[in-house]
């Protein structure tokens, strides 16, 4: 009986041995970091700026390439906030899992709606009304707003014009530049034809889209995308549209 408690007393003693041998082991403070794994995430349907593997080398240019450190020296609030001063960044989040000995960097992109290039500056417009300064390393194919235009106005009017753009989906896509001229007011330019529409400075943009579309269908579709020097629809309940050749031509004046 003596000798069957004894060797109970080992074994649980061994056991808690081993078990120490193992937490010690396994302890953060005795593991290194074998790994980074970076998740990119970004809006339904965004452009994305950055690519995971985009993401990894702006973390080895800021000296965040930690693999093979011990676990337990990792400030991983010190590389959030180096990460968050990318202006390309809405949102970043890093945490260790100490089990796989590997560093998890999930970054969330701010969402562009338009290029403004102006003045000798180039930014992106942000879908909450912010600016990106543009990095030609991680350039991405949006519209382009130049012209008469300040940072104000083109996170104010013009991005409220984009947002009616975006919500309309025959306008989805339908417009590659717009120019802001002091006299002029609002004029976009298709990605397909030459014919630019003045908007002139009206913010009625769904009436005048509307009128567009209509002329668009019932109109352009029979003499041609380019039929016309220009198509001015800031005149209420008309659309005002010269065609090419205009020197032996009036204007045609279309009511609705």
């Amino acid at each position: 009986m003596k000798r069957y408690i004894l060797a109970i007393i080992v074994i649980l003693v061994l056991g808690l041995v081993g078990y120490g041998v193992y937490v010690v082991y396994h302890s953060p403070n005795n593991q290194r970091l074998e790994s980074i794994e970076v998740k990119v995430r970004a809006d339904e349907g965004a452009p994305i700026f950055m690519d995971s593997e985009d993401v990894q080398r702006e973390m080895a240019q800021l000296g965040l390439n930690y693999k093979g450190l011990l676990i337990d020296s990792i400030d991983v609030g010190s590389v959030e906030r180096k990460l968050r001063k990318n202006p390309l960044f809405k949102d970043v989040e890093v945490y260790i899992t100490a089990f796989s000995r590997k560093m998890v960097v999930e970054v969330t992109q701010q969402q562009a709606l338009f290029l403004v290039q102006t003045g000798g500056r180039s930014y992106y417009v942000t879908a909450d009304r912010g600016v990106i300064p543009l990095n030609p390393r991680y350039a991405i194919y949006l519209p382009v707003a130049s012209g008469d235009i300040n940072e104000d106005y083109a996170c104010s009017t013009l991005y409220d014009l984009f947002q009616a753009l975006e919500a309309d989906e025959y306008f989805r896509n339908y417009f590659g530049q717009v120019y802001v001229d002091k006299e002029q007011g609002i004029i976009l330019t298709p990605r397909i034809g030459r014919t630019p529409l003045i908007l002139g400075h009206s913010t009625a943009w769904a009436d005048m889209l509307h009128k567009y579309q209509i002329f668009a269908q019932q109109v352009l579709s029979h003499v041609g995308d380019d039929a016309y020097e220009y198509v001015k629809l800031s005149y209420k309940n008309q659309i005002v549209a010269r065609p090419r050749g205009w020197e032996q031509k009036q204007d045609s004046i279309i009511k609705q």
